[in-house]
């Protein structure tokens, strides 16, 4: 039984929007990547978040052994914009940035910057995950399991 099949509900779609939303973005493709957003936007903007976050965050230090610096992550931002802003106009630098920084767990949301908006976040961190699987020559099943293997694990925990 593969991953999605042995996931709940919720969680298989995000998975399923998730791998459909980045699939679109390494292939460039903006009619199925618009489709695949407006998937991902309609779910659960936390979970989303939480899981793109962790995927990115693995991402990242898979791409960049040891901490990235800021060499490191201006190439990163820099790549996944130039990569997506000729086939998907909606690509927004200052969320990719802002994804950039929860995903190292450096913004702080009660800071005066804004969080992103949840159809901001949708639109843009599939970029940036698919910019860092090509940069990485990795399939995102993988990063996608460990992400929702960590989350089941912290909720297991949690639980009384």
């Amino acid at each position: 039984m593969s991953l999605p099949e042995r996931l709940p509900p919720k969680a298989r779609a995000i998975s399923e929007a998730i791998t459909g939303a980045v699939a679109a973005a390494v292939a460039a493709d903006a009619h199925e990547y618009r489709s695949a957003v407006e998937r991902l936007a309609a779910l659960d903007h936390e979970q989303v978040r939480v899981v793109l976050g962790g995927v990115v965050r693995s991402l990242l230090e898979a791409v960049y052994p040891g901490d990235p610096d800021g060499d490191d992550l201006a190439e990163t931002l820099g790549t996944t914009y130039r990569g997506a802003a000729g086939w998907w106009p909606d690509t927004d630098p200052n969320a990719l940035l802002v994804l950039l920084a929860g995903a190292l767990g450096s913004h702080d949301l009660d800071e005066e910057q804004p969080a992103i908006t949840p159809p901001a976040m949708a639109s843009n961190a599939p970029l940036l995950t698919a910019a860092l699987l090509v940069k990485l020559g990795a399939p995102l099943g993988p990063f996608l399991t460990d992400s929702l293997a960590e989350i089941a694990r912290a909720e297991t925990v949690e639980l009384p």
